[in-house]
């Protein structure tokens, strides 16, 4: 009697159920919080894959421009160059297929990429990988025109430790690199500049500037507030020129012309003090389609 009181007893005793339930819960929240921090993570990686997917159709699609008779897998390693440079981690990613398609016919190009993401924690459910399939598609149309003004700092203080090295030698870097990259459709301008800018000679009897005299050497200022931030009412506030003011080398307007570009960095010299706003004005006016100068794209264009 006394045994069956016992076994009676554990089979009604429900002291341990709080520890298995606790279990049981405890797995399902571990499992729900894995899963969100998985789709999350997917999520961040989906759009920076969305984003290397544009950049790198784009660039074959550029590159397709410059180069009419390159086949599918030429643009395709194009595209694949810039889309793993535009992936920062790709340690945790897979790519099973990645290829470029042109439509002749149509001018349009397509990106496919086929790939996985390792999960983090959705593994203990059986899902170890997510997939992160992407198509992006751009239509070729003719290249636009990039406009570059460089406005570089060479006052005293770039004489010191091999600044004004290696600033020339970065800005040549860029002029090449743009040039290979864009050919014909780069117009690159350069401002010297200290606690002024110049404008070189040519421009003595622009209707723009204020003409100081016989002795002036390009040396010029900045119109006053507000007039300094606007490419209008040239007629009325001009730009003043300056006698007796030390001043860099002359700037160089917009131009296609590389080697020029690069011969006039190389004669650069650093002297004077810094002002800012003196290589900033004439940078953002040689851009500008209005007067003092007028190599710039219209506004109509950049629209």
């Amino acid at each position: 009697m006394r045994r069956l009181t016992l076994h009676t007893r554990l089979i009604s005793d429900e002291r341990g159920n709080v520890a298995v339930m606790f279990a049981v819960i405890l797995f399902i929240i571990l499992g729900a919080a894995g899963i969100a921090i998985d789709v999350t993570r997917s999520s961040m990686k989906r759009s920076e894959i969305h984003e290397a997917t544009d950049a790198g159709i784009l660039a074959a699609a550029r590159y397709k421009a410059g180069h009419p008779n390159a086949d599918d897998e030429a643009l395709t390693a194009v595209a694949r160059k810039v889309f793993d440079a535009s992936i920062k981690d790709k340690s945790a990613i897979s790519i099973d297929a990645f290829k470029v398609t042109f439509d002749d016919a149509n001018d349009t190009f397509a990106l496919d990429v086929d790939g996985t993401l390792d999960a983090l924690l959705m593994g203990v459910f059986g899902q170890g990988q997510i997939e992160i399939d992407t198509v992006s598609e751009v239509r070729l149309g003719d290249p636009p025109t990039l406009e570059v003004a460089l406005a570089l700092d060479v006052t005293g203080s770039m004489n010191q430790k091999g600044k004004i090295s290696a600033l020339k030698n970065a800005a040549k870097d860029l002029i090449k690199s743009l040039f290979e990259a864009e050919g014909s459709d780069v117009k690159i301008g350069i401002v010297p500049f200290a606690q002024y800018a110049s404008i070189g000679t040519d421009y003595s009897t622009a209707p723009w500037l204020n003409y100081p005299g016989a002795a002036f050497k390009g040396c010029v200022g900045s119109r006053d507030y507000p007039y300094n931030t606007t490419d209008d009412d040239y007629s009325l506030y001009k730009i003043p020129g300056l006698n007796g003011a030390p001043c860099p080398d002359a700037l160089t307007p917009l131009s296609t012309d590389e080697v020029a570009l690069a011969s006039k960095i190389d004669a650069l010299n650093a002297n004077g003090w810094t002002y800012i706003p003196a290589g900033l004005t004439p940078a953002w006016q040689l851009l500008s389609p209005e007067p003092p100068f007028s190599e710039g794209m219209s506004y109509a264009e950049i629209a």
